[in-house]
């Protein structure tokens, strides 16, 4: 599977290449059972555990950069410069490694992850290049292969579990009337459409804006090919654009960034449709269905993300269990950074937790109120240990030819008769 540049009479691995990705593969099982257990247990990971896995990796690196280096210059000492792998290899690894850790930090800037799982994720990502250099998406679409493989599994399971606990308090929405919690689901859907109708002008530019932005997207796969994303790309693009909504959303509904944005495209498409012949209506039909897939993408995620899963972990804040790595919940951060006492201490919130320092303060303050405080309705998130799941990832990049998804799609296929 690796690449071998001399000899090529002999196949395989051998020597010091195949000694690296052993020690890997046995470093990666055994760290990630270990922080797997720990973070299981203690909802935790421990940054020293982190620091053994990244040193191995740099010595791994380096010694097949050594191996490299005696191979190129004609060099052997016993197995060292015999078989070695060629050093584009490198530079596909660091952009493998740049890759990973923006989307590391993406996702702890936003709140998804916290810093322990971000940092778990990086060193997975450093880990399997050294395993086998010859995995599927390599270098520019690993990382990618990573996060379906980490979070469509842990989706599933969560989807299931939610559904079983839907079924589990079925009988118990036979008793209750449920013609008047739909009446009351009907009238604030009407209230809210209500309320929306004044901003139509902010809409309708973010969705001409929105129809640009995929426009330009197909026409930049269209004119190089080589840059052609293909359905796991544009899932790529969807994600990161469901992450980011907070601040694009924003961007992209002022009335006159869309009417800008209508006039170029509009203009682009007559002078590709006039001057070259090109078939524009097939764009623009293809850039609509786009926009059409990512609102319902944006839609489910927001419905799955904010409406389930962060219901089903609140539980009510009790100041005497109230320890560093707590999360409160949005509404309880937001009210509780209204008030002077605690506003300095609790100034952005992490999916890290509170730190010892806020915790501290906040059990002061909690103390110091009294009932009336306890009382106040504050919540906070029963966090889940990740870092399982992130392990599952890995191993799962390891022992499939690609996606989770794509690997049942195949065999969901070879099941039908």
């Amino acid at each position: 599977m690796i690449c071998v540049i001399d000899n090529p009479g002999r196949d395989g691995y051998a020597g010091a290449v195949m000694l690296v990705p052993f020690l890997c593969l046995a470093g990666l099982i055994w760290l990630g059972l270990a922080i797997s257990y720990e973070d299981w247990l203690r909802k935790k990971i421990r940054n020293q555990a982190l620091a053994y896995g990244f040193w191995g990796c740099l010595f791994g690196l380096s010694y097949l950069i050594v191996n490299t280096y005696f191979g190129y210059r004609g060099w052997r000492w016993r197995e060292l410069g015999e078989f070695y792998l060629p050093w584009p290899y490198y530079s596909k690894m660091a952009g493998h490694m740049a890759l990973s850790l923006a989307s590391a930090y993406a996702l702890w800037s936003l709140n998804i992850w916290p810093a322990g799982d971000a940092k778990l994720f990086t060193l997975y990502a450093f880990f399997l290049p050294l395993i086998d250099p010859n995995l599927p998406g390599f270098p520019r679409l690993l990382f990618l292969v990573m996060l379906i493989n980490i979070f469509v599994p842990a989706g599933a399971f969560f989807v299931l579990e939610t559904a079983a606990r839907g079924a589990a308090v079925l009988p118990r929405l036979g008793q209750s009337p449920w013609r008047r919690q739909a009446h009351a689901w009907f009238d604030c859907a009407w209230v809210r459409l209500r309320d929306a109708l004044p901003f139509w002008s902010r809409y309708l530019a973010l969705g001409v804006n929105l129809l640009a932005l995929f426009l330009g997207l197909r026409l930049l796969e269209a004119r190089c090919h080589s840059m052609a994303l293909g359905p796991l790309g544009h899932i790529a693009v969807y994600l990161a654009m469901a992450m980011l909504w907070g601040r694009l959303s924003a961007l992209l509904s002022g009335p006159r960034a869309g009417a800008a944005a209508l006039a170029a495209v509009s203009a682009w498409c007559c002078w590709l449709w006039l001057g070259r012949g090109w078939d524009a209506w097939a764009a623009v039909s293809s850039a609509a269905a786009m926009v059409f897939n990512f609102g319902l993408f944006l839609t489910a995620a927001r419905m799955f993300f904010t409406r389930v899963l962060e219901r089903l972990s609140l539980r009510r804040l009790d100041p005497a269990q109230l320890a560093p790595g707590a999360v409160l919940s949005r509404q309880t951060w937001e009210d509780l950074g209204k008030e002077r006492e605690l506003s300095q201490a609790l100034e952005r919130r992490y999916s890290d937790g509170l730190s010892h320092d806020e915790a501290l303060v906040l059990r002061k303050w909690l103390d110091a109120r009294g009932d009336g405080a306890r009382a106040g309705g504050y919540s906070v998130y029963e966090t889940i240990p990740f870092a399982v799941w992130i392990f599952m990832g890995a191993i799962l990049c390891l022992g499939l030819p690609g996606t989770v998804v794509s690997w049942s799609i195949s065999h969901a296929r070879g099941w039908t008769p």
